[in-house]
């Protein structure tokens, strides 16, 4: 493979607005001159956290690590290079470099060069497609295209310059210094703009001409967006004004639009202007100040619910919470709500509920709040108790999809059911003992919050398997699907008679599988499924109460979707005809569950 190496480097800006009033100015002027450059030799991007952030004063724009770039190169009306991705390479100043690897050197000749970045979504229809969400963070993450098409010889011949040009607009937000006292000195950390008009959605426009404009798709349109602001926004001084930021589809407003500005604090909610949009432009590359002027101020309360991840061993792709009776998601929503992104759910996300209703929030205190977690193979519910919450301005609550099955034994009670040595009538098929939530067991015993053990048994004419069935796995498996079975063991025996024939010191062999019911079997049932590759002979001695040195882990395939589902160990001693008896034991600790993706 030939490696060859672009190098481009790119300065794009906003346009700046004169000044800010309590409407819009919208005598905008260019930041920075035009012919403002890009570099090429074979690169592309910008640099620090989040796509094309704007400047905090937004005047510029900061490249960021994890930029990239599409490029195109025609010579003939032949495409050498359709939307190739560049990465990011590095900085020189307010330039961004970034580099390709191209599987062949491009043919010698001139070649005519445009650009996007970031990489579009898609391409169709002679557009490229971006997603202008409803909900951003406050950095104002922007779409830039070359300012025109350069005509040069092949890469790696030389350099290439892109001017780079803002293809979105700019709301820059500030909030005045005199407003601090009436929001408690908190600075603002949402906002939600209403428009008359769509301003978010999927978007396009023409790569290979500058003078395109970015329109949105007919649907996925939004006329609203929600800043959560990754940096809330202080009040500050009009000579050193703090901004927070919010990119929109360019478009022009008539007779009748507006905008409509709400602000949220920790524990404050205030209107913050209602803006006439008539006759007024968002042109693509300029920035609009916002002078934001709080009025109504009122109280403001927040349920945080904090996703820690998944226990299931896949992630999950949707939660739902219902709320008990009397109790709402926020203010004019129902007691049920369901997040559902379109993807997996990754650890840390933070769900937000907000309550202008200060007395609806309270209704939480100490609620129990049903969770249902949603993942490709399994539905699986999860009850949280929420703590005190009157008088406190938010609260933070943690869920985690749980374990299909987590049992570590520390709420057993101490029993035994034909597990000892001797003592009583030890042959037989003896029948199911019942503890803790649903497990049963047969030729079984327990100390209190350590663990269990089942007892095999060998006698001189006959063997006596023991057994134990968990409680049924908390979720229900939508479709088949494998399951991962994990748990800590130890193993003892004990044995006596005359070994004149045979030795009396055996082993047992432990067989993992499943049932899909809830009976209570005896030690002697052979019921359940037991896939061939999942039993293990073991002879030792390290095992008791307070000792599983040893971890299993194993798959139970094709496990049937719907139903009850538990898991089942058995136990067998090992076959030794004489006039000997041995009672085999095995203690099982920490009994654990998931899907397997093995």
């Amino acid at each position: 493979m030939s490696i060859r190496r672009l190098e481009i480097l790119a300065l794009a800006v906003f346009a700046a607005a004169a000044c800010t009033v309590q409407a819009f100015d919208a005598d905008l002027k260019p930041s920075v001159g035009e012919g403002s450059g890009v570099v090429v030799s074979l690169t592309a991007g910008p640099g620090s956290e989040t796509r094309n952030r704007v400047s905090s004063d937004a005047l510029g724009v900061e490249w960021t690590a994890d930029d990239d770039l599409a490029l195109w190169a025609y010579s003939g009306g032949a495409a050498a290079l359709s939307a190739q991705r560049f990465e990011m390479f590095g900085l020189l100043g307010p330039q961004a470099v970034f580099t390709a690897t191209l599987s062949s050197p491009m043919p010698e000749g001139e070649y005519s060069y445009y650009a996007v970045s970031p990489c579009p979504e898609s391409v169709s229809g002679g557009k490229a497609w971006f997603s202008i969400p409803s909900s951003q963070d406050g950095k104002g993450s922007g779409v830039m295209q070359s300012s025109a098409t350069v005509s040069a010889a092949e890469l790696g011949t030389g350099e290439l310059f892109l001017a780079m040009k803002q293809k979105l607009h700019l709301l820059k937000f500030w909030l005045p210094s005199e407003y601090a006292s009436l929001l408690g000195g908190e600075p603002v950390s949402r906002i939600e703009l209403t428009f008359t008009k769509a301003v978010a959605g999927r978007a396009g426009f023409d790569p290979s001409n500058p003078s395109s404009k970015a329109v949105l798709n007919t649907s996925g349109q939004s006329s609203e967006i929600v800043l959560n602001l990754d940096k809330p926004l202080a009040a500050s001084a009009s000579g050193a004004r703090s901004y927070t930021f919010a990119t929109v589809v360019p478009q022009e407003f008539g007779a009748g639009d507006r905008m409509s500005v709400k602000i949220f604090t920790d524990s404050k909610v205030a209107e913050a202007g209602v803006f006439d949009l008539t006759g007024r432009s968002f042109a693509e590359g300029h920035a609009t100040p916002v002078r934001l002027s709080p009025s109504k101020v009122g109280e403001y309360r927040r349920i945080y619910i904090d996703y820690k991840g998944s226990n299931l061993g896949e992630e999950v792709n949707s939660i739902k919470l219902t709320a008990p009776s009397g109790c709402s998601w926020g203010d004019g929503a129902g007691s049920e709500w369901v997040y559902s992104p379109g993807g997996t759910i990754p650890a840390g996300t933070r769900l937000s509920f907000e309550f202008e209703d200060v007395s609806a929030y309270e209704a939480f205190s100490g609620a129990a709040v049903n969770f249902t977690f949603e993942s490709e193979h399994v539905s699986i519910p999860l009850k949280a108790q929420f703590p005190s919450i009157s008088g406190r301005k938010s609260v933070n609550v943690a869920i985690e999809a749980p374990w299909l099955l987590n049992e570590s034994f520390s709420a057993v009670p101490t029993f035994s059911s034909n597990d000892e040595y001797s003592g009583g009538f030890v042959t037989g098929s003896k029948d199911p003992h019942s503890f803790l939530s649903g497990w049963t067991g047969a030729r079984i015993g327990a100390q209190s919050g350590k663990c269990i053990r089942i007892a095999c048994r060998r006698e001189t004419s006959a063997n006596y398997a023991a057994r134990v069935d968990s409680a049924p796995l908390a979720g229900t498996l939508k479709k088949k699907a494998s399951l991962r079975l994990e748990f800590d063991y130890g193993a003892d025996n004990k044995y006596g008679g005359i070994a004149i024939f045979s030795n009396p010191d055996v082993g047992q062999t432990c067989f993992m599988g499943y049932v899909t019911n809830t009976k209570g079997y005896k030690s002697g049932d052979e019921d359940g499924t037991f896939a061939d590759a999942n039993s293990f002979y073991l002879k030792e001695y390290t095992g008791s109460y307070s000792s599983t040195p040893n971890h299993a882990d194993y798959i139970l395939p094709s496990v049937g979707a719907g139903g009850t589902i538990r898991v089942t160990i058995r136990t067998e001693p090992e076959y030794n005809a004489g006039t000997t008896n041995t009672t085999c034991w095995l203690y099982i600790d920490n009994v654990k569950v998931t899907i397997s993706n093995d």
